[in-house]
């Protein structure tokens, strides 16, 4: 289901932290946005998914305002893994997955093997009886991310918002992750991934949007999109950027900071 932002504005205590926003994500993508601390990226998502309402501009779901979704239809189609997910009762693990099933009121069969299914794409198939609050900060990332899968079991052409969702992996983790969400997309599903290590947002990503400063300053492939210039005005980021014959995109290379290269002159 394609997921369209057009011209989003939003304003808190008369301070822009979006400006004019137009970005889509199609199915059959992983479309990644990254940016700089503070250039809009989570405030965008919060948008995207219905959570904040934009002060002008509007955003779209399989060419249909969003606003125009029933709560339990669109929660049939996207699904949202956010930064952080406060959840303190002592549910197992395979409980936690399994309210992702909620709105789609099937028989218990057929929502245990969604949640199954959800735990074994995330690596975490034998920690299903686990209580949930005795996982780590990594391990309820990806408690979360199949609480979404399991929501999504189902739908023809998904959405899945994912916001920073490698932040407390390890490097092996975070890569699983992301193939996870390539897998979506594969099976013909959108999915918009907030990321901040720019090489894996190149080398899985289809796609790439650039936030800064609450605005969209670059957007399409990572290889045209993420090059020195870019990343020098954007992330203050001096880096080597090269293709790889074994990725996606290529590969950056961080060099320094631009302003320690200007401190040192």
């Amino acid at each position: 289901m394609k997921l369209e932002l057009s011209g989003v504005t939003v304003r808190r205590g008369g301070r822009p932290l979006l400006l004019e926003v137009s970005l889509e994500a199609a199915p059959g993508q992983v479309t990644a946005w990254v940016g700089p601390n503070g250039a809009g990226k989570s405030t965008l998502l919060k948008v995207a998914s219905g959570e904040v309402a934009p002060d002008r501009g509007g955003v779209s779901l399989g060419g249909r305002a969003l606003g125009r979704w029933g709560r339990e239809e669109v929660a049939r189609s996207r699904a949202v893994v956010p930064q952080h997910a406060a959840l303190s009762f002592p549910f197992t693990v395979e409980e936690v997955v399994a309210l992702g099933r909620l709105p789609w009121r099937t028989p218990a069969a057929v929502d245990r093997a969604a949640a199954q299914e959800a735990l074994r794409r995330v690596g975490l198939e034998g920690r299903r009886g686990q209580r949930y609050t005795t996982l780590s900060g990594g391990e309820r990332q990806r408690v979360h991310l199949a609480r979404a899968l399991a929501q999504l079991a189902g739908a023809s052409s998904p959405l899945l918002l994912l916001d920073e969702p490698t932040a407390s992996l390890d490097p092996a983790h975070a890569l699983l992750v992301l193939e996870v969400a390539r897998g979506v997309a594969a099976e013909g599903g959108a999915v918009v991934v907030i990321l901040h290590e720019l090489s894996l947002a190149a080398s899985h990503a289809d796609a790439v949007a650039v936030l800064h400063r609450g605005r969209c300053v670059a957007q399409g492939p990572p290889a045209e999109v993420l090059e020195p210039g870019l990343l020098a005005s954007v992330f203050g980021l001096r880096a080597s950027v090269v293709a790889h014959p074994g990725l996606r995109g290529p590969l950056i290379v961080p060099m320094g900071r631009v302003e320690a290269a200007s401190e040192g002159r």
